[in-house]
């Protein structure tokens, strides 16, 4: 397979299933198209899943800034001689904050699960493609093997 590829090749040979510099069989090529749409599906499943993460991480940043941010102002104002007391919807504010920092703790975590459950579903499917490849890559050399031995008239059984 050398030359200029097509995306799918290129695809195939950045998910590890081809390296760009071999040359494969036609059993083989079949074997890598049947997996490459499955691998595929579940890298994008995986890269999608790494993104929700990241936003979840992101979330729970802010989530805890705006905590900081409303518990600063409400321990500032508990602690003033100037201005007035907080009021219980401030500290209604920061309860609110705080349950809303616990909530973006939650989705990450969930997020966390489902992204290692995307990425264990993609490595399978990378080593089941490998594995299927492997398979037939070996039947084909030992028919040629047997070709070989046959011509040089040792029975094959």
């Amino acid at each position: 397979m050398t030359g200029p590829f097509n995306s799918e090749q290129f695809a195939q040979i950045h998910d590890g299933l081809v390296s760009p510099n071999q040359d494969i069989s036609t059993a083989e090529r079949e074997v890598i198209d049947r997996h490459a749409a499955k691998v595929n599906k579940l890298t994008d499943d995986y890269h999608h899943a790494y993104d929700d993460y990241r936003r979840a991480e992101a979330g729970v940043v802010a989530a805890i800034r705006e905590e900081s941010r409303l518990r600063q102002a409400f321990e500032w104002r508990m602690n003033s001689d100037v201005y007035a007391p907080p009021t219980v919807d401030d500290l209604n504010e920061v309860k609110a904050a705080a349950a809303a920092v616990r909530a973006a703790r939650k989705r990450l975590d969930e997020s966390g699960e489902t992204l290692g459950v995307a990425q264990v579903a993609m490595n399978t499917a990378k080593a089941a493609a490998y594995r299927a490849r492997v398979v037939v890559r070996a039947e084909e050399n030992r028919k040629v093997s047997d070709a070989i031995l046959r011509d040089r008239g040792i029975a094959v059984g």
